[in-house]
């Protein structure tokens, strides 16, 4: 361990969840030149107080110093059940909830830099006397570490950089001239059916947006039918989000009909498209009511001084519609050696085989 890092380890929920710790991350947060929403004190309890009511998970967050420069690394240690074989895997705070998963830094720093701090945590987490584990698992990382335990994540996230562009006409005019005729011919065709409007719930809207949430995330699953959503995690979301405004709720409609919502982020001048979907409605499909949202929110963006439009991880035909700009991702992923880690491990592969053998014979 290099003696000019501090290194803290917090293990218990009474210490993350304490009023002071908050405030501490809130000012991070606040000097972080690249902090991500997915790590803002409401976006984090928010996940951290559904998974506690779901699973078998305590906090491993990493808090280290170097210099004047402060990293926070939110890890969870999840013990899994029987059916999983009791494997206990780290996970990085958000897992397969959220999008990325890059520490808190309140300075900017070099690659060399990041990868010492992977280095300390890997001497503090990953190589310590007190922390016990099987599996190791961390994705949507920008800015990895150096050791052969990092990969590529096979993911990109495409973005828009508005900065260029001194409103949104501007950035419009930019577009491939398919993609403008036909948002401008399906906005006019939406139109005849009645007025089209477009509406972000309020700070002081929250029990307006919580009556929308069930039937948007009905659509949402309707439309993608195995994508897990942890029961609560929405709510929490909203709820807490909307008022803190980090947490960007909106719907699309023709004379009062919804027939599109997105759930989004917006934070440090940055729009994180992250969850959009129709309720199917044939009468208004083949109009592309989620591209007609998306430029509502983009226009949106122009309005309010957003310098960044990211939509995410997924390298989607629609988003190459709208930006050619995408940056890489990395993941650390490591199994420990240990007897014990590795018989669990046999297990749950065992048993993760037996059920994909079981859900084929149902089918068959």
């Amino acid at each position: 361990m290099d003696s000019s890092w501090k290194v803290e380890l917090y293990r218990s929920w009474d210490e993350v969840d304490s009023p002071g710790f908050a405030e501490q991350l809130r000012q991070w947060m606040e000097h972080a030149p690249d902090a991500h929403v997915f790590y803002h004190p409401v976006i984090l309890k928010a996940w951290t107080d559904t998974m506690r009511k779901l699973q078998n998970v305590t906090p491993l967050y990493v808090v280290a110093r170097y210099e004047e420069i402060t990293f926070f690394l939110p890890l969870i240690l999840w013990k899994r059940n029987w059916k999983n074989a009791f494997l206990r895997v780290i996970i990085p705070a958000g897992f397969s909830d959220f999008d990325y998963h890059d520490p808190v830094v309140t300075a900017p720093v070099d690659h060399e830099i990041m990868d010492r701090f992977w280095k300390e945590v890997d001497d503090v987490v990953f190589n310590g006397n007190n922390v016990h584990y099987d599996e190791i698992s961390i994705s949507g990382i920008s800015l990895s570490g150096k050791n052969l335990f990092w990969s590529n994540d096979n993911d990109t996230c495409p973005y828009s950089d508005l900065t260029p562009f001194e409103n949104y006409n501007a950035f419009f005019s930019s577009l491939k001239k398919s993609l403008r005729h036909d948002l401008e011919k399906k906005s006019r065709r939406l139109s005849e059916f009645g007025d089209l409007s477009y509406r972000c719930y309020k700070p002081d809207e929250v029990p307006e947006a919580l009556l929308a949430l069930p039937a948007f995330l009905e659509a949402h699953r309707k439309r993608w039918p195995n994508a897990y959503k942890a029961p609560g995690l929405h709510a929490a979301l909203l709820s807490m989000g909307i008022p803190a405004g980090v947490v960007h709720f909106s719907e699309l409609s023709v004379n009062g009909q919804i027939i599109d919502w997105n759930l989004g982020f917006l934070f440090k001048s940055r729009f994180y498209y992250y969850m959009s979907t129709s309720p199917y409605l044939e009468k208004y499909a083949k109009y592309s009511p989620g591209k007609i949202h998306l430029s509502y929110l983009l226009r949106e963006c122009f309005d309010n001084n957003v310098k960044l439009f990211d939509y995410l991880r997924g390298a989607h035909g629609y988003k190459g519609e709208w930006t050619k700009l995408e940056k890489n991702l990395f993941r650390f992923s490591y199994k420990s050696r240990k007897l014990n880690s590795m018989l669990r491990l046999v297990g749950y592969n065992s048993l993760a085989l037996l059920r994909e053998h079981l859900n084929f014979l149902v089918k068959e």
